[in-house]
């Protein structure tokens, strides 16, 4: 596994990470790695296929 240094987290961010960390029982590594696939798009744990969302998109041109 590759290692990656982030730094300048705002305080919001800090507190969501804490957050995420304790809800789900987990490092503020594991936390961080977690909120990273989501924010890229890669987290597909959590789809719902009975929602529309985002699949009629590219039909409105989005």
């Amino acid at each position: 596994m590759n290692q990656l240094s982030t730094r300048g987290f705002d305080k919001e961010l800090e507190r969501r990470l804490g957050e995420v960390a304790r809800e789900r029982d987990i490092s503020l590594s594991k936390a961080g790695i977690l909120l990273l696939r989501k924010g890229a798009g890669l987290d597909t744990t959590n789809r719902d296929t009975n929602v529309v969302g985002e699949s009629l998109d590219e039909l409105i041109g989005c």
